[in-house]
């Protein structure tokens, strides 16, 4: 299951870093990693009851960070309405551990609650609890044995009003400020074209581009490519996905991704590889080197990274301040 999920992770453009978390911000006394991203971005369906009246019954309102203030920035749901939204930006994700993971703020004089399932694509729903109201946060991986895959990302929530009935007309039910992801990945690609190599949404010349830079290639080292699923050897039961191409390498880890080419060098032992950071998580390693080495027996990938912009590889697995991932094939 794990291989499978970090597999269709390879169809994005979001790959390894090797690179520190950018700074949290706080909303609502919560640290949010991804600070702004980490919110909702779109509202797909928003059912409310006759009891919800303007400007109440705008689900606009729900996006975005944090931003009540009396009277304005939020949307009620009436008694047992419902709203889903989405998240375009990022997703939400779990953290491996019992930390929190979404987070729900819910405003207005009375504390109502919702009951909160997610979803991948808008279609299977998953059970993740009640938000108590007011500033109410969601442990995921506690749903792990109903239905929450580890390192699966998650792009819907839906939210739905829970009775008794708490206050009425213009703004019947839970009344809702904000919906974040703590837990935050890159967001879940969507391929429409098999041609849009570059995912821009258009099939055009920059496509073209890349697959004539690659047709014809036999020199591609076989060995490596491919995609390999394993753990950062750092004591936690954390989930990596590493993607080589021909001369392209994607990894997708908890909360980080980065892209960009890799150069091979087999006359040393352990193997070199330098990655050369094209796109990440984090804009300040985007043109910089990661230095490296690997090795691989069988089905099995050991390779481990300096940080970006460190001048000196890494001279084993072993070596102070260098990450090392263990991952099969």
């Amino acid at each position: 299951m794990k291989k499978k999920m970090l597999a269709g992770l390879a169809t994005g453009l979001f790959m390894f870093v090797m690179a520190n978390m950018v700074s949290a911000e706080i909303y609502g006394g919560i640290d949010f990693p991804n600070r702004a991203v980490s919110f909702v971005d779109e509202w797909v369906s928003y059912e409310p009851t006759t009891n919800v009246l303007p400007p109440y019954n705008d689900p606009s309102t729900a996006l975005g960070i944090p931003d009540y203030s009396p009277g304005f920035n939020r949307v009620s749901l009436g008694d047992e309405g419902v709203l889903i939204l989405k998240f375009t930006d990022n997703s939400l994700t779990t953290s491996g551990d019992d930390s929190y993971d979404l987070c729900i703020f819910e405003i207005g004089d009375q504390i109502e609650s919702t009951s909160v399932t997610i979803s991948t694509d808008g279609s299977g729903w998953i059970d993740v609890g009640n938000a108590a109201g007011g500033t109410s946060c969601i442990d995921i991986d506690a749903f792990i044995s109903s239905g929450v895959v580890l390192g699966e990302r998650y792009s819907f929530v839906m939210l739905t009003d829970l009775l008794p009935h708490q206050s009425g007309s213009p703004y019947e039910g839970a009344d809702i400020d904000a919906v974040g992801a703590i837990s935050s990945a890159p967001p879940v690609p969507t391929i429409t074209c098999r041609g849009d190599f570059d995912l821009d949404g258009d099939v055009d010349g920059s496509d073209l581009a890349i697959f004539a830079a690659d047709f014809g290639r036999t020199n591609c080292e076989a060995e490596i490519i491919g995609t390999w699923i394993g753990d950062e050897d750092n004591g936690q039961a954390d989930s990596w996905g590493f993607f080589f191409s021909c001369d392209h390498l994607d990894v997708v880890g908890p909360q980080e991704w980065c892209r960009g080419t890799f150069l091979l060098n087999k006359a040393t032992t352990p193997y070199q590889i330098d990655f050369f950071i094209t796109a990440s998580h984090d804009e300040v390693n985007i043109g910089k080197t990661s230095l490296g080495i690997y090795q691989v027996e069988g089905d099995t990938l050991t390779i481990a990274f300096n940080e970006p912009g460190v001048t000196e590889r890494p001279s084993s697995f072993s070596s102070n301040g260098t990450r090392v991932f263990l991952l099969n094939k």
